[in-house]
C-alpha cells in the first residue's frame, strides 16, 4: 500500500475509532516531509493491524461454522478374537482319521496316537492332511493391515464396509475409531502429527456427511489407520502359510503386532501343529499382546 493510498478515507475500515485516530495523526503531522512520512508509517501500521485482526476473526468464524458437531475420534490398540476353533483333542482325532485313510490304518487309532502321527506327517512335509480343519478369527486392526491380509486367496473374508457403515450415526458415537501406531511414542512429534491428521480426516468425513454426501462417498477421506473388523476363515495349512509370511521381520510392524500374538494363541490351543512356528518366532512375541 502506498502512502497516498493510506491517507484517503476509502483505504480505511469504517470503524469510528480508526477514523478518529487517523484524523488526529494527520492534523499533528502537517508540516515537514518528515512529519508526513512518519504519519504514513503510523497509518500503515494501524491499517495492517486492523486488516489482520479482521482476517483472523473471519477465519475463526468460518472454522466454527464448518466444524461438525461431535467427532472426538477414538484411538484403540488392535486385538483379535477366536470365533471358531475346536478343542485340541477333537482336531487331532479328526486329522488322524483323515491321515490314516490314506494308509488304511484306522485300526491303529488309539489313545495318544494322533499326536505322534501328526508330528511325523509335519516333519516329512505331508501337510495336505491338516487342510481338513478350519479356524475362524475376528481381527480388529487398521485398514492398512487388512489391505495386505486379503491378498491370501485361500482364506475367506468378511469385512466391515465403509460403504454401509456411517460413522456419523448414533450407534458409532458420531466419531471414527483409529488404531494407535505403536511405533510412535504418544506425545512425540510424529505421534502428534499423526493425531492431527486423523482429526482432520474425521472433521472432513463428518462435514461431508452433514452436507448430504453418502457414506460411500464420504469414505474417500478416511485414513489407513481407520479401525476395521475382519472375520477370517482358513484351514490350518493356510494359517501356517499366513503366519510364515506375516510374522516375519520383513512384514509390516502393525501386521506383526496382530499376527505374533495370534500365533502364540494357536500354539497354546493346539501345540502339536504350531510348535515349529512358535519356536521360530517365540523371541519376538514378548513385545505384543493383542488378545481380546
Amino acid at each position: 500500500m502506498k502512502c497516498s493510498d493510506v491517507c484517503y478515507p476509502n483505504a480505511w475500515p469504517s470503524e469510528p475509532a480508526v477514523a478518529s485516530i487517523s484524523k488526529r495523526i494527520l492534523e499533528q503531522s502537517r508540516g515537514s516531509d518528515g512529519d508526513i512520512a512518519a504519519c504514513c508509517r503510523q497509518l500503515m501500521d494501524i491499517h495492517t493491524t486492523i486488516k489482520s485482526g479482521r482476517l483472523a476473526k473471519k477465519q475463526d468464524s468460518t472454522s466454527l461454522r464448518s466444524r461438525p458437531k461431535g467427532g472426538i475420534m477414538k484411538v484403540i490398540d488392535p486385538y483379535f478374537e477366536i470365533l471358531h476353533m475346536a478343542d485340541a483333542h477333537e482336531i487331532y482325532r479328526h486329522l488322524e482319521l483323515a491321515a490314516r485313510t490314506c494308509y488304511k490304518s484306522e485300526d491303529r487309532i488309539d489313545q495318544g496316537t494322533a499326536e505322534a502321527l501328526l508330528k511325523r506327517l509335519l516333519k516329512t512335509g505331508h501337510e495336505i492332511v491338516i487342510e481338513h480343519i478350519s479356524i475362524t478369527v475376528r481381527l480388529v486392526c487398521d485398514r492398512g493391515v487388512t489391505h495386505e491380509l486379503v491378498r491370501h486367496r485361500l482364506c475367506s473374508f468378511s469385512q466391515e464396509s465403509t460403504r454401509y457403515a456411517n460413522y456419523s450415526k448414533k450407534k458409532f458415537g458420531r466419531e471414527i475409531t483409529v488404531i494407535k501406531p505403536f511405533f510412535w511414542q504418544e506425545g512425540s512429534d510424529q505421534y502428534k502429527e499423526w493425531e492431527s491428521a486423523m482429526e482432520a480426516c474425521e472433521r472432513s468425513y463428518l462435514a461431508l456427511l452433514d452436507s448430504g454426501a453418502k457414506a460411500q462417498e464420504a469414505r474417500s477421506v478416511l485414513p489407513n489407520s481407520l479401525k476395521t473388523d475382519i472375520v477370517v476363515t482358513a484351514n490350518i495349512r493356510e494359517w501356517m502359510h499366513v503366519f510364515n509370511l506375516r510374522c516375519s521381520p520383513a512384514s509390516h510392524p502393525q501386521m506383526r503386532q496382530v499376527m505374533l500374538p495370534l500365533l502364540n494363541e494357536f500354539y497354546t490351543r493346539i501345540p502339536v501343529l504350531f510348535e515349529s512356528l512358535y519356536e521360530t518366532y517365540r523371541s519376538r512375541m514378548e513385545h505384543f499382546s493383542t488378545k481380546l
